[in-house]
């Protein structure tokens, strides 16, 4: 039977361990407890880290992609009839030692139509210098355009989104993201990012912390928004 004294002393050392433990350990902890509830809770599979250089599974490509990231917290799955991966990434923008990480969640979802569209990233007028400096550096054929053109809802989609793509491909871009799905996107996903890319859509958040209602909001919105697309296309009124 365990003496008094020891049952002391690893009441103690408990107690010292939790007054030393590094925050950032004890965030890292917290951060995939909330991760891991969120995807038991929406039905997916999770896989925790994963080598994008070993490891046999499909990299979430878009944006973030690069030969130096670090991706935690994989997981994949399929929430109201659409194919779901989610990633927290990691991506460190440069080399030398003063060097920063980026940081982002990012979902993507497969549309289910299967036709070329051009590449758009919608991008909220919030987001860090960083975000776009990366944006800018991958795809350096991208140009800046207004999300919306109409003068009486232009304002308020504007001042929070721009709309970026190639500009052989704007009118495409505008027929896919029309006015009335524009004006959502500015009420719905703000400060989200958005990319459209070969038959998937990517929906990320920068260095933001993984929250219950921002992971939600993140899934919810990005599925909505592949349903809402793959049903344009569908009735023919993507050209």
């Amino acid at each position: 039977m365990p003496s008094k004294r020891l049952n002391s002393l690893k009441a103690g050392t408990k107690h010292t361990l939790r007054r030393v433990t590094p925050t950032n350990i004890i965030d890292r902890n917290l951060q995939r407890k909330t991760i891991m509830n969120f995807v038991e809770r929406h039905g997916l599979v999770y896989f925790g880290y994963v080598n994008h250089l070993a490891d046999e599974h499909r990299i979430i490509r878009g944006l973030t992609v690069s030969p130096h990231q670090r991706d935690n917290h994989y997981a994949i799955g399929t929430f109201d009839g659409y194919d779901v991966a989610f990633v927290q990434r990691t991506v460190q923008d440069g080399l030398s030692k003063k060097s920063k990480n980026l940081k982002w969640l990012v979902f993507e979802i497969d549309l289910q139509s299967q036709i070329d569209l051009p590449h758009i990233f919608i991008g909220s007028n919030a987001h860090s210098g960083d975000f776009y400096k990366k944006l800018f550096s991958t795809f350096v054929y991208f140009r800046q355009n207004k999300l919306s053109i109409f003068d009486q809802k232009s304002s308020s989609i504007n001042n929070k989104y721009s709309l970026y793509t190639a500009p052989a491909y704007l009118v495409s871009a505008r027929n896919l993201i029309n006015e009335a799905l524009a004006e959502q996107i500015a009420i719905n996903f703000f400060p989200l990012a958005i990319e459209i890319s070969s038959g998937s859509i990517y929906i990320y958040a920068d260095n933001q912390r993984a929250t219950p209602n921002l992971l939600t909001k993140m899934l919810k919105n990005s599925v909505w928004l592949a349903r809402q697309l793959d049903q344009q296309i569908q009735s023919t009124r993507y050209i």
